[in-house]
């Protein structure tokens, strides 16, 4: 108790009197105009989520698009010709020939052109189905198609066992094709044909980018040599 008088004492505090402490500066008053702080518009700083950044940066050129174009349609046409192996190389070498050779090179330029033409049937293509509803259409004939063939093939198979033939015949052809591998190791001669093929290409697309490369030397030394 006595050293609670003597803090009330030493602060100022009348424990007599019983009245509270004034305090030592007046009180703010209402209407004073306090600075307020104000959000920050994160859109406007620049901020928020990066959507509009992320659509600018995913946007392709109409440069990068035929390029692409034109290796997919060399692609297609290569599978229907000569399957997967077709399609690669007609895929790859085009968009090769679209990406790295120059303006005026003829490869270089037909391979544009063709990624001109895909893109032409694709927006020709859409049209058609906008108008005609192609591809509904077609999906309802084939899923009709499938569901008929369907019930007629598990009707021709309950009456003639033709999955349990088809096994084992399928079974016949795999032991046979094991046999004549280990007799005549094709599956070896073949991956190194196709390492041979795919090598012969290659070295074929260095050179003429060499070749094309030596002739734009020469064409700049001579146009320096009648320039001086």
């Amino acid at each position: 108790m006595g050293e609670g008088k003597a803090f009330d004492e030493t602060i100022g505090l009348d424990t007599n009197s019983g009245e509270a402490p004034q305090p030592s500066a007046p009180p703010i008053e209402q209407d004073v105009n306090l600075p307020v702080a104000t959000p920050v518009n994160e859109r406007a700083a620049g901020g928020g989520d990066g959507s509009t950044d992320a659509q600018d940066t995913s946007t392709s050129t109409p440069e990068e698009t035929q390029k692409n174009a034109a290796g997919i349609a060399a692609a297609v046409v290569g599978f229907f010709l000569g399957g997967p192996f077709l399609s690669l190389i007609f895929g790859g070498g085009t968009y090769y020939a679209a990406t790295q050779r120059p303006e005026g090179d003829a490869a270089g330029d037909a391979a544009r052109s063709l990624g001109d033409v895909a893109l032409v049937v694709r927006d020709r293509a859409g049209k058609l189905n906008e108008k005609h509803n192609i591809v509904d259409r077609t999906k309802a004939a084939a899923g009709s198609l499938w569901q008929k063939s369907k019930a007629k093939g598990e009707e021709l198979d309950a009456k003639h066992g033709i999955v349990d033939k088809s096994k084992s015949v399928l079974e016949k052809v795999v032991a046979k094709a094991v046999e004549l591998n280990k007799e005549h190791r094709i599956l070896e001669r073949t991956r190194l044909l196709l390492g041979n093929l795919l090598t012969f290409l290659a070295n074929k697309l260095s050179d003429g980018s060499d070749a094309q490369g030596e002739q734009q030397q020469q064409q700049q030394r001579q146009s320096s040599g009648g320039s001086s």
